[in-house]
Parts: structure tokens; sequence; C-alpha cells
């Protein structure tokens, strides 16, 4: 189980309710496990270990739900994928907390508590898993180039203050800051990639001047800012 930033059901998309999932399988047998953030010094390692846990022979999938408040997506991912060998599918997500900020909530079979990320393993040659995305968001505004940042930390793009330049384009609602960031999210294009991909922001360092976000933004990314397309979603 996991805290959100909204449930979806079929079509809806809600707030404030519980959206489950009940899942049987004939053959396919579950292995849960899982490890908590401030145990490691960092998210890479976090993911090494979560995935150190399980036995890789056989195993068709491992869905992950993290914590969203203390983890770098980015880093708990390369973390996964360099210990599973990109041999194992791994998808899921951060948990949310709507827009608080504040703190996420991840449970195992047992009390969901801050900075726990949570691995389920499905093993056997009966599972075949296949996965996708689509987002609903589209780019607005001239594509600039990254100057300071580390981690998932940005402080400037272009020069100028990062978050001074986000305040900008967001007009009226920057006042209702960190909470509408999660309408404006970033598209981020890494260095020697032509794809972009999306990062939103987790907080914001005022008297730092900096944002912090989902995942890395390296110094050298071009990143554009974009809002959603509700006819997209």
């Amino acid at each position: 189980m996991c805290s959100t930033s909204g449930e979806i059901f079929h079509t809806e998309v809600m707030d404030e309710t519980l959206s489950i999932t009940a899942i049987e399988f004939e053959k396919t047998r579950i292995v849960p496990r899982h490890i908590n953030i401030r145990e490691f010094s960092n998210s890479y390692e976090a993911g090494k270990a979560l995935v150190s846990q399980f036995d890789l022979a056989e195993l068709s999938y491992m869905l992950v739900l993290s914590d969203g408040s203390h983890v770098n997506g980015s880093e708990l991912v390369r973390g996964m994928n360099e210990m599973a060998g990109n041999e194992v599918l791994i998808t899921g997500g951060l948990a949310g907390d709507g827009s608080n900020f504040s703190s996420t909530l991840v449970g195992l079979n047992n009390e969901p508590q801050e900075g726990l990320i949570a691995g389920i393993g499905f093993y056997g040659k009966n599972l075949q898993v296949k996965h996708g995305s689509q987002g609903g968001w589209e780019t607005f505004g001239l594509e600039k180039t990254v100057t300071r940042a580390t981690s998932n930390e940005l402080f400037e793009i272009e020069n100028f203050s990062a978050l001074e330049l986000y305040k900008q384009y967001l007009g009226p609602e920057a006042e209702s800051l960190p909470g509408s960031a999660l309408l404006f999210p970033l598209a981020v294009k890494l260095p020697g990639s032509d794809e972009p991909v999306v990062r939103t922001i987790l907080s914001i360092d005022d008297k730092k001047g900096s944002m912090i976000f989902a995942g890395d933004i390296p110094v050298g990314s071009k990143v554009r800012f974009m809002k959603a397309n509700f006819d997209k979603l």
C-alpha cells in the first residue's frame, strides 16, 4: 500500500479515497521484500540492496512502490537495474501525499511508514509482462540548458535562478508553490538522449533558490516547461 496524489479507478481520478487491486495467480509465485532508505547513504545503494534480496532465477517481473519524499527515483532505478543485470522488467512508482509535500507512506504486510521501499517479485515461466507509457503533458516555452545542478537538485538554468525562472513562468500559480508545481513538471532531455523524460518536483528551497525533483537533472540537460493537456490525458 502507499499514499498518493490522487487515486485512479477505471476512468476516474479521485482524491482522499482508497483504490484496491486484488490479483490471484494459478502458478506464479509471489515474493515480497522491503528496505528503508534511511539505512543507506543514497538511493542507488538502496536500489541495489532491494534487488539483492531476490533470487533472480526465474524472476519474471518486479513491482516496486517507493517512498516519494526521500528517494531519488533515477538513482533507485539505476541501482536496481544494475543489480538485476537489466534482465528483469521492473516497474512501479513513488508514493505521494497530495499537494502537501510533507511525507509519504509505503506499507508491505505491516503498518505503512516513511522511507519504505517495497518490492514484489513475480516468479515463474507462466507469467508474461509487457509495459508502456503515455503522458498527457505538452511542452511550452523555449528549450533551455541546465547550468547548475547536483543530482536531483536544480539551481540554475541558463545561469539564472531556476526557482525564480519557474515562478516567472507560473505567474499567479507561483503563490501556490510547491503544490502548483504538480501541474507544471519539466521535460528533460538528458545529455546523449533525444527523447525527453518528465521530472516532477518534490520540493523547493527558497533559501537556496533550488528545486528538488523526483529524478536527476544533470548539468547540460535541455529542459522545457510542461502543462497538462486534458484531452490527451
